[in-house]
């Protein structure tokens, strides 16, 4: 897409943009778009657990080749860039969105209570179709006008047994039944959160728990333990995911491009929250190393009548929705909001999460956008994030496995369901004792696909690494090797239990 090329949030132009837009003068900014009548139709889709700096290439653009439904999104909308989420878990970050308000420390519910959500404050005018009931943000007696939900998406902790698209079809096949009055359409998407079990083209594959290089220390959410390369498999299976929820995206916007209203609609596609994939951090808690990752979201808005894309720097947050919305629909209210209109030209107090100021947020985006790469080199393509190894090991990818003889050690795989090996190889190694960690070669038809390194678990030595499904096509026979940077060592046999 031709058109990206200008796109970029990081080269030397639209960041000294990104750097003043703190500090504009109430006169600045792009010029605003016009007022949407009270009738319009307004759609939100959260998506879940996705950072914006997953979705960037190299030069701050989205990336078109792994997430080309973001990037086409990008065209026909304005992208705020400098979007802030306000916490880091979805029972506070959702409500935010919905509500315009910020959590109250400790608590699950919103100040102002019910009646000053998005479904209460629209309830007159819009008929409210959802598959998330949200009890505490709308009240069953003011809601009243709820047409046609969707059966209620499957909870986190169900979440692996059926996500895939049939919540979102039957979402969507409620549009049908939406009446004469303008529709409050609210999707969220448990998408790209873990468990981390689908490959980009929406294959799934098993799921190790707990999650490699995951521990459960005090307090909320999980942490990674200081092991660089497990951490970065974790990374390589959500970007797996998040990739595929790119496809999600595409079939929703097919499916909203598909109704008369869609162009006269006020659209909104961003995320809760993100999630930190920095060593020795919490997944969830907040700190100046983890910000970039954790608190910078999408945010996607297409007003009524839009076609062409826009880039607007200034610094928004995830609660600046609701006030937009009543501002482009001209809705009088006495609600008080922590957000403010995305046409808001004043000064800005900068935002923080837990204590943690998120001012420069560029400038952590991009940090974190390039750890990114420093782990995925080749990223770009669907298959270049199969291409990673141990450092060392690299140019072994895709080079044939030498005659080498079968070592001491043994290893044990988890008998196969079917004829074909799984995206995703794992085992344990038999006879490694005390042996520190070890890098594995994964060759199948003799070509090396992939570069592992053990981690102890339990006691016992354990493995697994992601393979490029190409490689799986044939069928061929997996065999295993002992290797040390670019160096073969010697073959591990195997057996099935």
């Amino acid at each position: 897409m031709s058109s990206l090329k200008t796109r970029s949030l990081f080269p030397v132009g639209i960041c000294a943009l990104l750097l003043v837009a703190s500090v504009l003068p109430t006169n600045a900014g792009p010029r605003p778009v016009p007022r949407a009548p009270r009738d319009t139709p307004v759609v939100i889709i959260a998506f879940d657990e996705l950072p914006l700096v997953s979705l960037l290439d190299r030069k701050g653009e989205i990336d078109a080749r792994l997430f080309p439904n973001f990037a086409e999104l990008a065209t026909a909308t304005t992208w705020y860039p400098n979007t802030t989420t306000t916490a880091t878990f979805t029972h506070d970050a959702l409500p935010a969105i919905l509500t315009g308000r910020e959590p109250l420390e400790g608590a699950r519910w919103f100040p102002g209570g019910p009646g000053s959500s998005i479904f209460t404050l629209l309830d007159e005018s819009h008929s409210i179709l959802s598959p998330e009931p949200y009890p505490l943000l709308c009240d069953p007696l003011d809601c009243r006008r709820e047409v046609a939900r969707a059966p209620e998406l499957p909870s986190i902790a169900t979440f692996i047994e059926g996500l895939r698209s049939a919540p979102l079809v039957s979402f969507f096949s409620g549009l049908e039944d939406v009446p004469k009055e303008p529709c409050l359409c609210v999707l969220h998407v448990v998408m790209p959160h873990s468990p981390w079990v689908y490959l980009a083209d929406g294959t799934k594959y098993g799921n190790i728990e707990p999650v490699p290089g995951e521990y459960n220390p005090p307090g909320p959410g999980r942490s990674w333990t200081e092991d660089r390369w497990l951490v970065g498999q974790a990374y390589q299976r959500h970007l797996m995911q998040a990739s595929f929820t790119d496809r999600i995206l595409g079939a929703v916007m097919d499916r909203l491009k598909s109704l008369p209203w869609y162009d006269d609609a006020l659209v909104f596609v961003t995320a809760d929250h993100g999630i930190s994939f920095t060593p020795g951090t919490s997944k969830r808690g907040i700190t100046a190393r983890s910000a970039g990752q954790l608190a910078g979201v999408p945010l996607f808005v297409k007003s009524p009548g839009q076609t062409s894309g826009a880039i607007d720097p200034r610094r928004t947050r995830s609660t600046d929705i609701v006030p937009t919305i009543l501002r482009k629909l001209k809705v009088e209210t006495a609600a008080d909001f922590d957000g403010r209109p995305l046409a808001h030209r004043g000064p800005l107090p900068t935002p923080s999460i837990d204590g943690v100021a998120l001012s420069r947020m560029h400038r952590r985006v991009e940090r974190a956008v390039a750890r990114k790469f420093g782990i995925f080199p080749a990223l770009g393509t669907s298959p270049a994030l199969y291409a990673i190894a141990p450092h060392g090991s690299e140019d072994l990818l895709g080079t044939r496995a030498p005659d080498v003889l079968v070592g001491q050690l043994a290893a044990e795989l988890p008998a196969l369901e079917h004829a074909a090996l799984p995206p995703m190889i794992r085992g344990t190694l038999l006879g490694a004792g005390g042996v520190g960690r070890m890098e594995i070669g994964l060759a199948v038809d003799g070509v090396i696909v992939a570069v592992t390194r053990t981690y102890r678990y339990a006691s016992g030595q354990h493995f697994y690494a992601m393979v490029p499904p190409e490689a799986l096509a044939g069928g061929g026979a997996l065999r295993l090797f002992k290797v040390e940077g670019d160096r073969v060592l010697e073959e591990i046999p195997t057996r099935q239990i």
